[in-house]
């Protein structure tokens, strides 16, 4: 079981970015639904496992179960 929180890509999908932000080159796009885990945080950007950059609002967080 990871000990980061999971994340679920929101119905908009999300783009992985190099660096946290907008302007950032686009890595990958996450189909919605896909599941990924948080690293770290560095103000709206989130730093997933996969070792890029989502922005908040394209994940929500799941609650552990």
């Amino acid at each position: 079981m990871a000990t980061e929180p999971q994340l679920r890509v929101n119905p908009t999908g999300a783009f992985l970015r190099d660096e946290p932000s907008t302007k950032a080159r686009v890595i990958s796009l996450y189909k919605p639904g896909t599941i990924v885990h948080m690293d770290h945080v560095d103000g709206d950007w989130l730093f997933v496992e996969v070792r890029g950059w989502m922005h908040k609002s394209t994940v929500t967080v799941l609650k552990g179960e």
